[in-house]
């Protein structure tokens, strides 16, 4: 049976090492020993400067916050040292996301979204001249990171995309269509786009990923949406009239934006499920010290067998939500494996567990949850989106099943299944 294809046999193969590694989300000492530094200047940072209920109420993030992050190197988490970046691995980005999370989902998305899908397709698949000439400023966080794949009749589809960049066989490629739903369309200056590009590269029905800068001619950025929760995260559209893109903008192979797709979400799906994982414990932690103030019948609320229950099962969920971020980073930050399988898996558990989270911590607040000055609604309207972005789950579900069936199936004819056979999902 190939490890490749079957997980499981890959977790078994370096159960040691990955044993000894769960621990520390870090893939060596020194990034360790980084990692640990990073987090206390965050916590530092984030109780003298975030305002999450500021952040609902005004529906923004102060471009002051962005600048300060900036500061610490929060833009440049994932960015190689080369280009001025932390060069951290996914395991130690998605702690520093989850941190962030712990005290404001809005600016743990933009960041988050930046470090990950932002910026994952030129990191992997970007030309040297590409790289050399976007990545330091991006790593400074003068220059902000978005990506944008998904279309009114193309969500979960993905291959759906009409976005298309006509070739004429020149140096460009005239782009013509548009995105919705772009996470820091607002605060951008360069967007990945993913669009169909028939016949670069020698494919007729091509898919290719273009690198677009905010300044394009004939690239327009639309309002702000008006959301349920991450209210501060910037939420537009984008539309593109006859943009002249250089064939030189292409990431990668002209022609396998498709395949490009699978590991460029598979990051962004992860680091948006580490700040899941953020949530759910700031959840936790309020609602596990409000049942020990909170008395009713004369003792604390906490006492009660029913509510200890409900804080037991909060504290289990909570556990394995961690241990599956951690596990599923590990995986690609020590092995390189691509993830795409497990990433799905810890989505769909993490994103629902971050909801059975703050339900419950709202539950167990009473009518003061239902308060917004608590703070515990906020969290779950914050939390929502996650089962719909990053691929909806019923369709994560879909793949999920696809590739244990062909799991089933290698171990019935020893053929291993195609796992990447199956279209990537997009990112809203």
């Amino acid at each position: 049976m190939s490890q490749t294809a079957n997980p499981f046999a890959l977790l078994a193969a370096h159960a040691p090492t990955l044993t000894r590694r769960l621990a520390t989300p870090a893939v060596d000492e020194d990034e360790a020993e980084a990692v640990r530094l990073l987090l206390d200047a965050v916590r530092t940072w984030a109780a003298r400067n975030l305002d999450s209920a500021k952040t609902d109420r005004e529906a923004r993030v102060d471009p002051r916050i962005y600048r300060s992050a900036a500061e610490l190197g929060l833009f440049g988490l994932t960015i190689p040292s080369a280009y001025g970046g932390a060069g951290f691995s996914l395991s130690a980005a998605a702690r520093i996301v989850e941190e962030l999370a712990i005290f404001d989902r809005s600016v743990a998305t933009g960041i988050g979204l930046h470090c990950g899908l932002g910026l994952r397709g030129l990191i992997r698949f970007g030309s040297e001249a590409l790289r050399e000439r976007f990545l330091p400023p991006l790593a400074r966080g003068d220059s902000i990171a978005a990506f944008a794949a998904t279309e009114s009749e193309a969500g979960s589809h993905i291959a759906g995309v009409k976005t298309t960049g006509t070739w004429d066989g020149g140096d460009l490629l005239s782009l013509s269509g548009g995105k919705i739903y772009v996470t820091n369309g607002g605060i951008a200056d360069l967007f990945t786009i993913l669009a169909r590009t028939p016949n670069l590269g020698g494919a007729r029905r091509g898919y290719s990923i273009l690198l677009l800068d905010r300044e394009m001619k004939g690239l327009a950025v639309g309002a702000e949406e008006h959301k349920l929760g991450i209210r501060g995260s910037s939420t537009t559209t984008l539309a593109f009239d006859e943009v002249a893109v250089p064939v030189s903008r292409v990431i990668g192979e002209p022609g396998k934006g498709l395949d490009q797709m699978n590991e460029i979400l598979a990051w962004g799906r992860t680091l948006m499920t580490a700040g899941c994982l953020g949530t759910a414990r700031a959840a936790f932690t309020q609602a596990a010290a409000f049942v020990r103030e909170r008395r009713q019948f004369g003792k604390p609320i906490g006492d009660f067998g029913l509510v200890r229950q409900k804080v037991a099962e909060m504290r289990a969920t909570l556990l394995a939500c961690e241990s599956l971020v951690r596990l599923t980073t590990m995986l690609q930050s020590s092995f390189g494996s691509d993830i795409i399988w497990e990433s799905s898996v810890a989505k769909v558990f993490a994103s629902e567990a971050v909801w059975r989270i703050t339900d419950t911590a709202l539950q167990l607040h009473g009518g003061a949850g239902y308060i917004e000055e608590t703070g515990v609604a906020r969290l779950l309207r914050d939390c929502r989106i996650t089962r719909i972005f990053e691929g909806a789950n019923e369709v994560l579900r879909f793949h999920v099943a696809a590739a244990l069936l062909g799991l089933a199936a290698e171990l019935e004819t020893g053929a291993p299944p195609q796992l990447s056979d199956c279209p990537p999902l997009a990112s809203w």
